[in-house]
């Protein structure tokens, strides 16, 4: 026999044959894995999950930055919105004291065209009596006139 055939039957025939070339096949398969893993400060797998935990971590931080800024600005917001609700009570305040005004600034002109009117009336009759007494004055003097001719 050849030394191979011996080295076969030494192994377990062919299937020992196949298991030797399938275990180190699979021996070579598991270094090649073992040294995609493993970090090798680069391109390994292992490097590739360290960079992309990094990268989560850094978002994570940038995320939580954000969170406190939107924080900040809702508050700002709400602190307008408060102002904002006092100015609009103020408005409707002054608004309400103009109406108010309005109103009274009316009232006020009616009773002056009404006192108007009645300083009209009274003018009026004021001239009525004057013309009056002038007209009876008038007729005294013609009476005394006459009176001092009979005498």
């Amino acid at each position: 026999m050849s030394g191979a055939a011996e080295v076969i039957t030494a192994l377990g025939g062919l299937t020992g044959l196949s298991t030797v070339v399938a275990s180190v096949a699979t021996l070579i398969q598991a270094r090649r894995i073992r040294a995609q893993v493993s970090p090798n400060h680069g391109s390994s797998l292992a490097d590739a999950v360290n960079r992309t935990d990094e990268q989560s971590a850094r978002a994570s931080d940038a995320i939580e930055r954000l969170g406190e800024k939107l924080e900040a600005h809702s508050e700002a917001i709400t602190r307008i919105e408060s102002t904002l609700i006092a100015s609009s009570q103020s408005v409707s305040r002054i608004e309400i004291e103009q109406t108010k005004t309005a109103a009274d600034v009316m009232v006020t002109r009616h009773q002056i065209e009404g006192l108007a009117r009645e300083l009209k009336g009274l003018g009026q009759e004021i001239g009525d009596i004057r013309s009056t007494r002038d007209r009876e004055h008038g007729d005294y003097d013609a009476r005394i006139r006459s009176l001092e001719r009979r005498a």
